[in-house]
C-alpha cells in the first residue's frame, strides 16, 4: 500500500509522523518540567536601601497566573497599603511551547499613569520601581506576538494563539527596628 502512494503523499506522511514525534516530546517535557512557580530568586533583585534604624521585609502584593492570546491583554491589579513600601519588583514569566518566539509586553500603571514598560521574548520580564505610592495600581500583560511554528510545506506545528504566564508583584516594606534590637 505504501508503495502505491505518490511521492508527495509519502513526504506528507513522513512530515506528519515527524511533527507528531516533536509534539509528543514537547508535551512530555512540559509535563515533566512544566513552567513551575515563579523563581524564588525574583525578590533578590529588589535591593533594599541602607538606612539606620530600619529593616526591610519582602511582601507579596500580587501573584497570578493566566493565559493571554496574541493581540490581547490582561490587567492584574495590586494594592499598596500604607507608606512603608519603598520599592516594588514585578516579574512576568512564561514558557513558550516551541521555538521561544512568543513575545510579551508588561506595562505598569501607578496612580492611573503609565510608569514603565518592558517587552521581550526571553520568557522573563522584570521591572523594579522605587518610590511607589500607596493606592491601587495595575500591570497590563500583553501577548504582543505569539506566532505558530511551521514545518515543511507550511504545516503548523505550534497550534496555540497565545501563552500561559505567571506574574508576581513583590514589595519591599520598611519596618522600624525595636528599641532593643541590635544590642548584644
Amino acid at each position: 500500500m505504501i508503495l502505491a502512494m505518490s511521492k508527495r503523499m509519502r513526504e506528507d506522511m513522513v512530515l506528519l509522523m515527524s511533527a507528531s514525534v516533536v509534539l509528543i516530546l514537547v508535551f512530555t517535557l512540559s509535563d515533566v518540567f512544566g513552567p513551575g512557580p515563579p523563581h524564588a530568586a525574583n525578590v533578590a533583585a529588589l535591593t533594599p536601601p541602607s538606612e539606620p534604624g530600619y529593616r526591610y521585609e519582602e511582601v507579596e502584593l500580587a501573584a497570578l497566573s493566566g493565559h493571554t492570546d496574541e493581540g490581547s491583554s490582561t490587567n492584574v491589579d495590586f494594592t499598596i497599603e500604607g507608606s512603608n513600601i519603598v520599592g516594588v519588583l514585578i516579574v512576568l514569566e512564561w514558557t513558550d511551547d516551541i521555538g521561544n518566539n512568543d513575545q510579551f509586553t508588561m506595562t505598569v500603571i501607578i496612580g492611573g499613569q503609565e510608569r514603565a514598560t518592558v517587552s521581550g521574548a526571553t520568557g522573563r520580564l522584570e521591572l523594579e520601581l522605587n518610590d511607589t505610592p500607596a493606592g491601587d495600581h495595575s500591570v497590563v500583560v500583553e501577548a504582543t506576538k505569539c506566532p505558530g511554528l511551521f514545518g515543511r510545506r507550511l504545516t503548523k506545528l505550534d497550534l496555540d494563539r497565545g501563552n500561559d504566564w505567571a506574574l508576581t508583584v513583590t514589595g519591599m516594606s520598611k519596618v522600624p527596628l525595636d528599641e532593643g534590637a541590635g544590642r548584644a
